[in-house]
């Protein structure tokens, strides 16, 4: 079994990112945290944080990540240096920046997204993002905490992985093109973290949280800043 943790490193140092892996550690983005006592670390445009299990992963609010098998999944944290605080436009605009990455790399799959940041493939959810903005003097980091099964997934009815729905040949093949189509993506919604939805970017994650199989009743717009429409009724994006 390979270490998507390990593999995930291996493509940091190619792209000459600053990189930390640890095969235990109780939360990528509690590390990446720490980061930020290093006065060197501001000079960093990225600063990945990899591992193979977290004993203290974090979800949304008070949730926490349960861990699969140790090291068959991408666990990980992208610090980036900002120049402005994220709004909460910034949210969706990574949220559909994973799914573009996902349906560029393995286009017959069947994946979709659910507001917020829960990226699922068929009817479960095999990923999700979590986003923390930390300011510290002049400083601005968003940490991009980012959850992928890739091998496995932890014991629960609403969890999968991207195996076995997509061949593990096509996984490890097309991980480093992968990798470099989410940092693109992470890295361009990270340039915008104050500039609302365009056009296209609305029809994309309309056409992405509508393919989400266990909605209840479809969403008619996306709203520039982010708001979903479901007939007469908004709901803001940073209120999910």
């Amino acid at each position: 079994m390979k270490s998507m943790g390990l593999i995930t490193h291996e493509w940091s140092l190619k792209r000459q990112i600053p990189v930390e892996f640890f095969p235990s550690v109780d939360s990528t983005s509690n590390y990446a945290k720490s980061l930020m006592n290093d006065p060197l670390e501001n000079h960093h445009a990225l600063h990945l944080v990899v591992a193979d299990t977290q004993t203290a992963g974090r979800g949304r609010g008070t949730n926490t990540w349960i861990n699969g098998e140790p090291g068959t999944s991408l666990l990980s944290t992208w610090s980036f240096r900002v120049t402005r605080p994220p709004q909460p436009i910034t949210s969706a605009r990574m949220g559909l920046a994973l799914y573009k990455a996902v349906t560029k790399v393995w286009p017959e799959a069947a994946f979709s997204l659910k507001a917020p940041n829960d990226l699922y493939l068929q009817d479960k959810k095999v990923g999700g993002l979590l986003l923390e903005a930390i300011e510290q003097g002049p400083h601005i980091r968003l940490l991009v905490g980012l959850g992928i099964n890739v091998q496995s997934s932890p014991a629960l009815e609403i969890a999968s992985s991207l195996y076995p729905s997509i061949d593990e040949e096509l996984i490890f093949s097309n991980w480093d093109v992968f990798l470099d189509e989410v940092y693109k993506g992470l890295q361009g919604a990270c340039d915008q973290v104050s500039s609302q939805l365009n056009s296209w970017e609305t029809e994309e994650l309309l056409e992405a949280l509508n393919k989400w199989p266990l909605l209840e009743q479809p969403y008619t717009a996306v709203q520039p800043d982010g708001s979903l429409q479901t007939g007469s009724f908004v709901t803001h994006w940073s209120d999910l």
